[in-house]
Parts: structure tokens; sequence; C-alpha cells
């Protein structure tokens, strides 16, 4: 059995040590080893590996993941409504977005559309950029242009990271949020 093994080399590290530290003598640093019966307990190790190669940026597992992580108005609204619309200043407004790279591999030429309709389903505004690269585990924000929108009329801003190739997971790179100028009176 290796556990005898095991026994005799902890015995001998013991030993090591203290005859060192009579005669005085350097030692560089020995480790304990212990067996730990890999046969029995490869299921673990084969799910460590697994949660490490996951984790790692240059894993065994190469996650694509791109979502849109936060939206605010600029200028800050006055205000938001019981349904999460905005109430917003009367003057030119912007959409701040972030996006960011929840995989653990480089994207590059991010494609983000955003698209401004009023409650009539108008378009009113199209915007459309792209990010030269988001890095694994990185954000990156961009601010829409300025625009003016009708006093009293709720308008919906629409944005969406256009697919890419083998991404995980789809829904997080669509979000709309809401906002509207208070009708004067």
């Amino acid at each position: 059995s290796l556990s005898i093994g095991d026994k005799a080399y902890a015995e001998f590290l013991f030993l090591i040590k203290q005859n060192a530290s009579i005669d005085g003598t350097f030692l560089p640093n020995f480790y304990q080893i212990e067996y730990i019966g890999l046969e029995d307990n490869s299921y673990k190790f084969a799910d460590l590996l697994v949660d490490k190669a996951k984790s790692s940026s240059g894993g065994l597992f190469l996650q694509k993941n791109l979502a849109i992580t936060g939206t605010e108005f600029t200028p800050m609204p006055i205000t938001f409504t019981e349904d999460g619309a905005a109430v917003l200043l009367d003057e030119p407004t912007a959409l701040q977005v972030v996006i960011s790279n929840e995989g653990n591999v480089e994207i590059y030429d991010v494609v983000v559309l955003v698209l401004v309709t009023d409650e009539y389903g108008e378009t009113v505004y199209e915007f459309q950029t792209k990010i030269n690269s988001v890095g694994p585990k990185e954000s990156k924000i961009f601010l829409s242009d300025t625009i003016n929108i009708e006093k009293g009329v709720v308008h919906e801003w629409f944005v969406k990271i256009e697919e890419i190739e083998k991404e995980e997971e789809l829904t997080d790179n669509l979000l709309s949020v809401f906002g509207f100028i208070p009708p004067e009176g």
C-alpha cells in the first residue's frame, strides 16, 4: 500500500529537519506529499479539472458570451415610474451602454445597434457602432448620440448586440429601456 510509503516519507522529513536544526545545516524546503488514491477520487479530480478549465482564459473550454450589463441616460433622469420608465429632463438625451464580455475569449468587431421608437412604433433614431475588441471579463462603455424626443410620449431605446459565432447565451444581447419627457402643464 502506498500509505506505508507516505508514513515513511513523513518520518524521513521529520528526521532530516530535526538533524538539520541540530547540525545547523541549511535545507531546501521539502513538502509533505500524500497519496490520495486517485482511482477512488477520479470523479472529484475530473470535476476539479473541468471547473478549472472553464474558469481559465486559456482553458480547454472557450466560452464566448457578450452581454448588455447596464444602461444609463445622460443627463440623469429626474426619477423612474413604477413601470421603470425614466422621467427625463426637457433637453437632448443620450444613452450610455455597458457591453461586457462574460466569456474567456477576446471578441473582436462587436456591433451594437440602438433603435429609438416612440409609443406609436415610429423610429425616431437609429445608431450603430462597432467596438474593436472586448477582452475576457472586460467591459466597454459607449455613449449614443444625443437626441431630442417629443414631450409626453414614451420612447423605447432598444439595444442589441449582433450575435457572434458560437455565442453561448443570446438572451443577454437584447435590452429595452423606456423614457419620456413629461408634458408641459
